[in-house]
């Protein structure tokens, strides 16, 4: 221990408080660190619902059309990112200059240009891509391999972010009801899809 200098009361305090703030900022990403992990981590165990439902898809098919099925729901995959990553996150999370418009879709942030928090965008993504692989079982055998691959791109682009963006941001219109688990808006394009 160095005593060359005198301990100064009012410098002590200083660093103390210097302290303080660095470990409180250190708190805060940690807690950021943890919230991502924990969202990549349960985002990826969604995701493996994409291969559930292509084993169950191909297990219901007819044997000739099995490796028709898993490449669909690979592709289904590979275009969801696509289409969630240049548009469907700017519709459903991107911030919308005019206050009308934002109750009913986001217009900014395509190909999430400005987004921090990727770990949000991959969890958010996931749902999306859920939602056209469960649409694929229903119409396994039953539509052309490019037809579903469009249907697809416009479920996870377009389609599932608006009603998204209607349930989950705070402005809209539906934000304010009693569904905080986007079940409704799920069922809702499901249903309302499969019916076309």
């Amino acid at each position: 221990m160095n005593t060359s200098e005198p301990l100064n009361p009012t410098n002590l305090s200083e660093e103390i408080n210097e302290l303080k703030r660095i470990l409180d900022e250190l708190k805060l990403n940690t807690n950021d660190n943890n919230d991502a992990f924990f969202s990549c981590a349960m985002a990826l165990i969604i995701f493996l619902m994409q291969c559930g439902f292509a084993f169950l898809e191909a297990g219901a098919v007819r044997s000739k059309n099995c490796t028709n099925i898993l490449i669909k729901n690979v592709l289904d995959s590979l275009l969801g990112i696509l289409g969630y990553w240049a548009i469907g996150w700017a519709l459903a999370y991107g911030p919308n200059s005019n206050n009308f418009l934002d109750h009913f879709f986001g217009f900014s942030q395509f190909f999430v240009i400005g987004l921090q928090n990727y770990a949000k965008f991959f969890f958010q993504f996931v749902f999306a891509a859920t939602a056209a692989t469960i649409i694929s079982g229903a119409v396994a055998e039953r539509a052309e391999f490019a037809c579903f691959l469009t249907y697809s791109l416009l479920i996870t682009s377009f389609c599932y972010p608006i009603l998204t963006h209607w349930g989950w941001t705070p402005n809209g219109w539906m934000a304010r009801g009693f569904d905080p688990s986007l079940g409704l808006e799920q069922h809702f394009l499901e249903n309302n899809t499969l019916k076309q």
